[in-house]
């Protein structure tokens, strides 16, 4: 009799044991598939508060899917540029389990990524009015009529520079280079630019920036980074020979300082909140951290398109502009559109202060070619030679 009620009672705890296990399990499942599903894109750091707003917004709202946005600076100036992002997302694209979803892309990239990116096209047509968005900006996310890219903002080169110090010397603004050291000379030597350090801040840094910087003096000179055969521009052209020179003169009279080539948008942009510089040439969006300052002169900015350096010519800002794909090999299509939706709204892009300029005649673009990447890296350390070269020719005078 004992041993027969021992069995029972064993039998029971094995049977209530089980049940507690299999209880823990369906918890356990039940949490896994109810948990938020993660995604995850690269942003420039100095976006970074904007985008904060952004997705607190979103996270608030759409509780199965949680937003992550990741800076990929270090302490390296390389670290933080367009060409990092660019080599990562390549590197992502090989995985079969990538770690970003959202493919935050610059406007350059379409044509390069598009292998590796959804077709969007049949979910624009169920979900967008494309008619909202700048038509520009949407042939630019298109391969072969395929959509592959959201525009998120859209951006132009601009040159900013201190109207009061211009005012103080009674000077215009520059057009050429000759113009340009005339109005920092006369800067310096007044008591009004006893502090100034610089005149003229750019991004020479060799990778995607100094590309843009080149493509404005290319327009300047009325000259295309691509002929209409599709050949890349180079230096035994006479004509682009000059343009490239327009940089190299700036640096060689010191008007940019020597280390400008060791700066992106964020270094060039820091040292003219410092007061240090009175031209800076940078993207719209550093409008909105001047306002934002506790800079006394905040109010005395002035805005124009970039130098030129061509007598005669207007010149023109290198249209940038950032968007969203998604990565082909996703597990989680359906909330990568979501968030797309979501971010590429009106409401969203207000928030986020985008600038609407869709006018051709003042902005010119890259071209949009798969092997653009390639060709720009040659461009890019083509033109960082010369300007380096600039330096050393500088430094034994």
């Amino acid at each position: 009799m004992n041993s027969f009620i021992r069995e029972v009672r064993s039998s029971r705890v094995k049977r209530w044991l089980l049940a507690f296990l299999l209880g823990q399990l369906l918890c356990l499942f039940f949490f896994l598939s109810n948990s938020p599903v993660t995604l995850a894109f690269l942003i420039n750091e100095a976006e970074e508060v904007h985008w904060q707003i952004l997705i607190e917004r979103f996270n608030a709202t759409h509780p199965n899917i949680r937003i992550q946005s990741v800076t990929n600076s270090e302490d390296s100036p390389y670290a933080s540029t367009t060409n990092a992002r660019a080599k990562i997302y390549e590197a992502d694209f090989q995985l079969q389990d990538p770690q970003h979803d959202l493919i935050y892309m610059d406007t350059i990239w379409t044509a390069p990524f598009a292998e590796q990116l959804l077709n969007l096209s049949d979910l624009a047509e169920r979900d967008l009015d494309t008619t909202d968005f700048l038509a520009s900006e949407m042939a630019a996310g298109k391969i072969d009529k395929k959509l592959y890219r959201i525009p998120m903002t859209t951006d132009i080169g601009i040159l900013f520079y201190r109207n009061d110090w211009l005012k103080a010397v009674g000077k215009t603004l520059p057009t050429t280079v000759d113009e340009l050291e005339s109005v920092i000379d006369a800067m310096k030597a007044s008591a009004s630019g006893s502090s100034m350090r610089h005149g003229y801040l750019w991004q020479g840094l060799e990778y995607e920036g100094l590309v843009a910087n080149f493509v404005e003096v290319l327009a300047g000179a009325e000259i295309s980074l691509v002929n209409a055969a599709g050949t890349y521009v180079n230096f035994e052209d006479i004509e682009v020979n000059d343009a490239a020179n327009s940089l190299v003169e700036i640096i060689k009279r010191g008007l940019s300082p020597a280390d400008v080539t060791t700066y992106t948008e964020l270094q060039s942009q820091d040292k003219f909140m410092e007061g240090e510089s009175m031209f800076i040439r940078t993207w719209t969006n550093f409008l909105s951290r001047i306002q934002n300052s506790e800079a006394s002169w905040k109010n005395e900015i002035g805005i124009a398109l970039p130098f030129s350096f061509t007598a005669g010519n207007q010149g023109k800002g290198c249209r940038g502009g950032w968007g969203f794909g998604i990565n082909r090999s996703s597990r989680h299509k359906r909330e990568a559109w979501e968030a797309i939706k979501y971010f590429t709204s009106e409401e969203s892009q207000r928030i986020f202060n985008c600038l609407d300029n869709d006018s051709p005649s003042l902005s010119v673009f890259r071209p949009k070619l798969k092997d653009y990447n390639r060709e720009s890296a040659a461009l890019q350390a083509a033109l960082s030679e010369r300007l380096k070269a600039a330096i050393l020719v500088s430094a034994e005078g």
